[in-house]
């Protein structure tokens, strides 16, 4: 690649170019004409200089909207000359249909693209991304048969990369979704960077528009209006090309104070770092039950999953997946799921518990899931002990007594019972926690008789074992579930 230390203005060869164009145009049937100018930005800040020269043998490629290559006219000069400067004629007519243009380095080129629209005047700013291509473009109106507005400017590339120091000011990020969707970009204080329909692995670049051009202290991402991510633009955080946040990968980017950034080192770890924004669940119950989900909003329980306000029914080993609805697009600290009308289980959701694929919780399986900052949550250990863990919630019990007999059981620091009937010997009867959070406490008392003896006490904080076959005095525990360990593991009672 060959540059002439000319400027743009008062270069002889562009008036030579220019005037050699203007002779072609007289001879040949004119078209519509699109052109301008690929320079060497020196100093890298996306604004021509008068002393930064043009740049030779830069190819410029025209497609409509859609993709498609669109062929220019023989007339057409689409490799820039040693001066920079190239002009590509269009069919006479009709008039040309959206377009966008590609700027093409040669193969062994060692330069890069430069920042895109910087300053205040479009007339010397660069128009292309990092990738050497311009936005989508709409012929103005029919009488106007050329534009001179189309620049690039280039900088060298070298394998310098710095970390990020400053802010960030411009990132290429690459979407990693599994289906196109309408991506919207916006900047805190700032608003709508970029919105625009993508399709999986296609990339796309903003640029920041806050003070000093930066993108601020953090970017957020939605996808088809939903929540999916937040980026760090900072500089507090790790940033640079192999970053994965969400369903995006960032595939270049510049800092203010370091320039081009440097990768950063990719990997497949996952992990539960902010608050969750998604999970997929299983449903383990053993019939067809309606389900409810809800998520802390303040302070009242904001249904997030159910059919239009009423219980949704999921059979079992159904699988349905629900989605963050605080003003982030996270679950918050936790969420509560019932089944039927009763509190099923409560799933910690502010990532200071292990969570991800192969947690059970209740009735429930995650499936998969992702985070606001940690992305795909990584699978926990599975386990087929089924352990007490957050309080017992619920219990069924066994009545072994001689007689039929009035039995009340109550909570510790509740004075009202939370089963009071009389019981026949071998009758089963289940007791369902009553606190805050639906739980049986520390422990439980039970009291038999028509003078109400204090018969047995059942430790409910799963600070001991608990669960199936275990006895206490004439009665014994058929089943239980607690609050964040599911099914209560079964004791021998050999």
């Amino acid at each position: 690649m060959h540059k002439e230390n000319k400027t743009r203005n008062i270069t002889v060869y562009g008036l030579i170019f220019v005037l050699c164009t203007l002779i072609i145009a007289s001879v040949a049937s004119a078209g519509f004409i699109i052109g301008d100018y690929v320079w060497y930005d020196t100093n890298g800040d996306g604004i021509q200089g008068a002393d930064e020269p043009g740049v030779e043998g830069v190819t410029v490629k025209v497609y409509d909207c859609l993709g498609n290559p669109v062929e220019p006219l023989s007339t057409s000069v689409d490799t820039t000359n040693d001066a920079g400067w190239y002009r590509i004629v269009l069919a006479t007519w009709p008039p040309p249909e959206p377009f966008y243009l590609e700027f093409v380095l040669p193969d062994d080129s060692t330069y890069g693209f430069t920042l895109k629209d910087q300053g205040n005047d479009d007339i010397l700013d660069s128009d292309v991304d990092s990738q050497g291509m311009t936005p989508c473009f709409i012929w103005p109106d029919n009488s106007i048969k050329e534009i001179w507005d189309f620049d690039a400017g280039i900088v060298e590339k070298t394998e310098e990369c710095d970390d990020c120091m400053g802010q960030v000011t411009q990132l290429t990020l690459q979407y990693n979704g599994e289906t196109s969707a309408i991506v919207k970009v916006t900047q805190k204080g700032i608003g709508v960077l970029f919105e625009d329909y993508v399709t999986p692995g296609s990339q796309f670049t903003i640029q920041g528009t806050g003070k000093n051009s930066t993108l601020g202290d953090k970017i957020f991402i939605y996808v088809n209006n939903k929540y999916n991510t937040t980026i760090q633009t900072n500089c507090s955080e790790p940033i640079g090309p192999g970053l994965i946040s969400g369903n995006f990968e960032v595939i270049e980017g510049y800092s203010k104070d370091g320039g081009l950034l440097c990768p950063i080192e990719s990997s497949e770890d996952c992990g539960c770092e902010g608050y969750v924004t998604q999970l997929t669940l299983q449903y383990l119950g053993t019939s067809e039950e309606p389900i409810v989900v809800t998520q802390k909003n303040w302070k009242k329980q904001l249904v997030i999953f159910s059919e239009d306000g009423i219980n949704d029914i999921v059979s079992k080993d159904g699988v349905f997946t629900i989605n963050g609805f605080d003003k982030y697009g996270t679950f918050g600290t936790e969420i509560s799921i019932y089944v039927g009308i009763t509190l099923n289980t409560r799933i910690i959701t502010n990532c200071l518990e292990p969570i991800g694929p192969g947690l059970i919780s209740g009735d429930f399986l995650v499936i998969e899931g992702y985070s606001q900052k940690g992305g795909a949550l990584c699978p926990v250990q599975s386990s087929e002990d089924c352990n007490c863990d957050g309080n017992v919630t619920e219990l069924k019990l066994k009545y072994n007594g001689k007689i039929k007999q009035p039995i009340v059981i109550v909570q510790e620091k509740d004075d009202e019972p939370i089963f009071a009937d009389y019981v026949k010997p071998g009758d089963e009867f289940t007791v369902k926690g009553n606190d805050k959070k639906g739980t049986l406490g520390e422990e439980i008392s039970i009291y038999v008789g028509e003078d109400m003896n204090l018969h047995t006490k059942i430790d409910t904080s799963c600070s001991k074992p608990i669960g199936p076959g275990l006895i206490y005095g004439d009665f014994e525990i058929i089943e239980g579930y607690s609050l964040k360990g599911g099914p209560l593991r079964s004791y021998s009672t050999d």
